[in-house]
C-alpha cells in the first residue's frame, strides 16, 4: 500500500524526490476526491533543526558561564598568591599564547604549551595555580603539557558543532585575554 510506502520512506530518511509538502488524495464519502496537506516533512525538519539550535544555545551560555567563572577565579587567586614581578611575566607569555592561539586556532603549535620550554617554564611553571587558570582557558593537561581542547579538529565534528565550538572557543579567549590583564596591574 502507499501509505506502508510513505511510512517506510520515512524511516529510511527518504522521500524518492518528492515533496514532502505533497498533498495526498483521498475519496470523501460521497465518493468525491479530496486533496489534504500532508503535515510535518519540511516544518518538522525545521521545527527539529530549529530546537537543535536552542538546545546548542543553551548548552553554549552554561559551559561559557562556567568558564568565565573559572577564568574569573583562577586569575583572582593568582594575584592573591604571587609577587607582582612574576605576574608582569606570566601575563606577557599569556597574553603572547592566548592571542596566538586566537589569530591562529588550526596551527597546532599554537594549540599546545610545552611546560619544559624554557621561557614557558619560566614566566608560568614558577606561579602557583597556573595548571588552574591554563585548564580554566580551555586548555588540557596531557603529561607536563597542555593541549587546547575547546576546539576540536575540523575532522571531529559536524559542521554545526564546529560552528558552535568556534563561537566558544571565541569567546572563552576574548574573555580570557580581557581578564589576564588584570595580572599585569
Amino acid at each position: 500500500s502507499s501509505s506502508s510506502t510513505d511510512g517506510a520512506a520515512k524511516k529510511n530518511g527518504t522521500n524518492f524526490g518528492l515533496s514532502t509538502n505533497a498533498t495526498s488524495s483521498s475519496l470523501d464519502q460521497s465518493g468525491e476526491t479530496k486533496s489534504e496537506g500532508v503535515k510535518g516533512g519540511d516544518e518538522d525538519v525545521e521545527k527539529k533543526e530549529e530546537e537543535k539550535e536552542e538546545e546548542r544555545e543553551k548548552i553554549y551560555q552554561s559551559k561559557l558561564k562556567q568558564r568565565k567563572s573559572d577564568i574569573n577565579k583562577a586569575v583572582d587567586s593568582l594575584r592573591a598568591d604571587s609577587e607582582a614581578s612574576k605576574l608582569i611575566a606570566a601575563f606577557n607569555m599569556l597574553e603572547m599564547l592566548l592571542k596566538n592561539l586566537f589569530e591562529n586556532p588550526d596551527v597546532p603549535r599554537y594549540r599546545k604549551i610545552v611546560m619544559t620550554n624554557k621561557n614557558i617554564s619560566k614566566c608560568l611553571g614558577t606561579l602557583e595555580g597556573h595548571e588552574e587558570l591554563l585548564t580554566a582557558c580551555g586548555f588540557a593537561k596531557n603529561c607536563k603539557n597542555f593541549e587546547w581542547s575547546l576546539l576540536p579538529k575540523s575532522h571531529e565534528v559536524q559542521d554545526k558543532d564546529m560552528v558552535w565550538a568556534r563561537k566558544l572557543h571565541d569567546a572563552v579567549l576574548m574573555h580570557a585575554r580581557d581578564s589576564i590583564k588584570q595580572l599585569s596591574t
